[in-house]
């Protein structure tokens, strides 16, 4: 997000790499999609390219710490209608495994 934002004033490489190929990419990891407050402009972005890659047949794995209450909440109705009701959910439930030596 903060490439696209760099790439409005001036040209970002990595922003154009990345902007070219996610949506022809097989499989877009969205890990935690909902970490932050998104700007307006970061939420339509997010919002357009994921109802491509659906439109596309693309697959999406999407992660999050958030119930699906908060996920509408904090993504809208609209992307999260998009990312919940054309997903299949998978729980996994374990303690957090943050700063162990394992």
């Amino acid at each position: 997000m903060s490439a696209m934002k760099e790439n409005i004033t001036k040209p970002n490489e990595y922003y154009q790499y990345v902007n070219d190929n996610i949506v022809n990419a097989d499989l877009v990891v969205w890990d935690e999609i909902n970490y932050k407050d998104y700007s307006g402009y970061e939420h339509d972005y997010l919002l357009n390219i994921i109802s491509e890659r659906l439109a596309l047949g693309k697959s999406n794995i999407y992660t999050t710490n958030y119930t699906l209450d908060v996920i509408n909440v904090k993504l809208g109705s609209r992307l999260a209608s998009r990312i919940v009701g054309q997903s299949e959910k998978v729980e996994f439930c374990s303690n957090d495994k943050r700063g162990l030596n394992i």
